[in-house]
């Protein structure tokens, strides 16, 4: 039933590893920090996306 909801999670949770390697760039290539802001903003969406299913399938039951 929660599928999709969990798919979605799991996408955010992949481009939440964006982050160790935005910050090793940055250190190593003195790239600017597009990777660790797009892994931390992953990282916040995948936990309020996994809340928000939890609640749902809370509600349900």
């Amino acid at each position: 039933m929660f599928t999709g909801k969990i798919n979605t999670v799991a996408d955010f949770l992949f481009l939440m590893m964006l982050m160790p390697l935005g910050i090793l760039t940055e250190v190593i290539f003195d790239a600017p920090p597009f990777f660790v802001i797009t892994g931390g903003i992953s990282m916040v969406l995948a936990m309020g996306w996994l809340t928000v299913a939890v609640w749902q399938a809370e509600a349900i039951q």
